[in-house]
């Protein structure tokens, strides 16, 4: 029903909104840590990498 499905939308986004947060967090703790190592030119690559694993986390890890 229209519920059920309200409830896995809800459910899943702040999953992933949960995981983002972790993974900006760690990202500023990167930055910090490690900034004459980190490559401003790897940042789309990084981003790109953090979305998949956000979306692989919310999908193995439901709050339910």
């Amino acid at each position: 029903s229209l519920c059920k499905l309200w409830l896995v939308v809800d459910y899943l986004l702040c999953t992933s909104s949960v995981f983002n947060i972790v993974l900006i967090s760690y990202d500023r703790f990167l930055s910090v840590t490690r900034a004459l190592y980190l490559n401003a030119n790897s940042a789309f690559v990084k981003c790109l990498n953090q979305l998949v694993c956000v979306a692989v986390l919310t999908e193995r890890f439901p709050r339910c």
